[in-house]
């Protein structure tokens, strides 16, 4: 088992960020992760940020486009999804054991 810095570990067991970290085993927009976590948006994006600026979490290169379920219209969307780095020290934790 790899040793993991105690900050990594420490965000990534705080609760929101586990289970968007959770969810990120697939690609997910931010507004996918508020509506699965019944979290506001601007709470999905603040955690999102952390766990992309520590490297757990990548942008995913934009799709051509993607159907808007709500408005039924082609949008541009940014996806996010667990890094390398993020699937190894998730799996070290047991995330996806829950």
């Amino acid at each position: 088992m790899i040793r993991m810095e105690k900050d990594v570990q420490a965000l990534i067991m705080q609760n929101t960020r586990f289970k968007m970290l959770h969810e990120l085993r697939g690609a997910r927009t931010p507004t996918t992760l508020a509506e699965r976590l019944q979290l506001r948006y601007k709470t999905v994006w603040y955690h999102l940020k952390m766990l992309v600026d520590a490297g757990l979490v990548e942008k995913m290169p934009r799709p051509k486009a993607l159907k808007s379920v709500e408005k039924g219209a082609l949008s541009q969307t940014q996806a996010y999804r667990l890094s390398k780095m993020g699937r190894g020290e998730c799996e070290a934790l047991g995330v996806f054991n829950s």
